[in-house]
């Protein structure tokens, strides 16, 4: 038995091994699960605070123009000028017409239109021959003066032409009417080419900056993927190692064991020959 006892306490001291190597893999697994819980509520808990911080803040009016650079702001507020140019434009547009229109309102009906027809008629009737006797007044003249021939050359109207004081007064409106027009239409052209180039230029920009957000968003996620597969490798390879670890110290035991075997026959035989 005393002989037998250091192979005894070898193979326990085995036993010991594997079973210190089992407690240590079950802490590591362990360990490592709770390190992933802590990580999983750590990341839920900031997809929360992003969440509830995104839904709290209102975006702002000056915000919707945080992408612009200087020369955008420049094109902005030119925009701005020359849509107040338009505004301006359409209302002395609006104020020019209704002028023009008043003064030939206000022109036609200064004269008493009732007399001046009488006054036509009655030229218009005593400058016509009818034949038969027929003899032509207002009252009749509805009647019969289609059987009547007028002589042209004698019938003038009695209506009173435009004065160059009317026509220069229509005029003058007529040309800042048509001169307004011409800088609404400027304005216009201005005010629509400096907002599509501020918008476009924002746009872009937008895009640009949204791809890069979407690239570095990809390029987090393969970096936690792949740091998450080094991780499973390194786990692997320190199972492989404890494995070969035990693998190695099972063969060496096995090869002791021979040894102190070979040893014993040996001191037997020595005895034996005693």
């Amino acid at each position: 038995m005393s002989d037998k006892e250091p192979l005894l306490k070898k193979h326990n001291k085995l036993l010991d091994d594997n079973d210190s190597d089992n407690e240590n893999k079950s802490f590591s697994e362990w360990r490592q699960y709770f390190n992933q819980q802590k990580t999983d509520a750590k990341n839920k808990k900031l997809n929360d605070e992003i969440n509830q911080t995104t839904k709290d803040i209102p975006v702002g009016v000056l915000q919707l123009y945080r992408f612009a650079d200087r020369i955008d702001i420049l094109l902005i507020i030119l925009g701005l000028c020359f849509m107040l140019g338009h505004v301006v434009g359409v209302l002395a547009n609006v104020i020019l017409f209704g002028q023009i229109t008043g003064l030939f309102a206000t022109t036609s009906f200064a004269v008493d239109c009732n007399n001046q027809y009488q006054n036509l008629e009655s030229t218009i009737i005593n400058n016509t021959v009818c034949p038969l006797g027929i003899d032509l007044n207002p009252l009749n003249y509805d009647r019969l003066h289609k059987l009547c021939h007028y002589d042209n050359k004698t019938i003038s109207s009695t209506l009173s032409p435009l004065t160059p004081l009317f026509h220069d007064n229509v005029m003058h409106l007529v040309y800042w009417f048509f001169g307004f027009s011409i800088l609404v239409f400027l304005c216009c052209s201005i005010e629509y080419f400096c907002w599509t180039v501020a918008t476009k230029r924002q746009t872009s920009r937008m895009s640009v900056l949204l791809f890069q957000s979407i690239i570095q968003r990809v390029i987090t996620r393969e970096t936690e993927a792949q740091l998450s597969t080094y991780s499973k490798a390194g786990q692997i390879a320190q199972e492989v190692f404890s494995s070969l670890r035990t693998v190695l110290s099972f063969n060496g035991s096995k090869y002791q064991q021979k040894q102190y075997e070979k040893e014993l026959k040996l001191n037997e035989w020595y005895t034996v020959r005693k």
